[in-house]
């Protein structure tokens, strides 16, 4: 049986998932219909998603094994 703290980290997973599907899909659709010139303000929005996306899903990970790797250069 799943904990609750399991099930809420689940949770999170799918539906950052499917929020990062949904703007996946919204940047296909508007490279699809919109000119080139497209949309000033979609753009900066969508940059600034994969921006705060980057800084907390990615980032955070490159911190963690970073520490783990110089953990084990201490340790050999």
């Amino acid at each position: 049986m799943l904990s609750c703290e399991r099930m809420v980290i689940i949770m999170k997973c799918i539906y950052v998932n499917y929020c990062m599907f949904r703007v996946l899909r919204l940047v296909d659709l508007t490279d699809s219909r919109l000119p080139q010139s497209g949309s000033n303000k979609l753009e900066l929005a969508l940059l600034s998603f994969f921006e705060q996306f980057r800084k907390i899903y990615i980032g955070d990970q490159v911190q963690k094994t970073s520490r783990v790797s110089r953990m084990v250069f201490i340790l050999t």
